[in-house]
């Protein structure tokens, strides 16, 4: 192991490195309240599957097993309200399906066979191919869930303002009747309340 001089040791010791803390909480805080006043405005608890919420800085916005959301994709309040859903809709499709059953399985193959070219990595598919497949339902949905508060208009435009899953968007809006077909088919639609699926009141 070098054995460091005594001049460097001292150039190392002089250099101050702080941790400053106060944009991240700014930002978590500027969500905490959007989301707030998004659930004050609308009542979006028909979609709130989970209860559950956290905010993390700069993290990666996902479901489970918290619904945890950054602080990325938030630039305005509709775009709060898109993520917000998103996450919540993968929420509605585990408990519909339970645990141990994937309620988008009995069709991924003839979502496959619709959509054979389908990009599978961002930003036009989602991270992998299941993820590409299993968005296309995802995604209908929360354009469907946040159309209900803002208009299929305005919803349909935050889309594509989307940094990622652009051809997903885009494939839902313009097949959005042969979708919602095929997802009613198989007990996807329409969307349960979240009372029914969390046996609540």
């Amino acid at each position: 192991m070098p054995v460091r001089s005594t001049k460097q040791a001292a150039h190392v010791a002089d250099v101050r490195i702080d941790i400053d803390l106060d944009v991240a909480e700014r930002e978590a805080e500027r969500v905490k309240s959007w989301l707030k006043a998004l659930r004050q405005r609308h009542d979006l608890s028909r979609f709130e599957y989970t209860r559950h919420i956290r905010i993390i800085p700069a993290s990666s916005t996902y479901s489970h097993p918290i619904l945890t959301l950054g602080t990325r994709f938030t630039e305005t309040e509709d775009h709060l309200l898109a993520t917000y859903l998103h996450e919540q809709m993968h929420w509605y499709l585990y408990l519909l399906g339970g645990p141990d059953c994937d309620p988008i399985a009995p069709f991924f193959d003839e979502l496959v066979r619709r959509y054979p070219d389908a990009p599978t990595q961002l930003p036009e598919g989602a991270r992998n191919y299941e993820q590409t497949y299993a968005h296309l339902v995802v995604n209908w949905l929360e354009l469907h869930a946040v159309s209900q508060f803002i208009g299929m208009p305005r919803a349909a435009a935050l889309a594509e303002t989307q940094y990622g899953y652009r051809w997903i968007y885009r494939t839902g809006l313009k097949d959005w009747d042969a979708l919602g077909a095929l997802y009613r088919d198989h007990g996807i639609l329409p969307i349960k309340p979240a009372h029914r699926l969390l046996n609540t009141s």
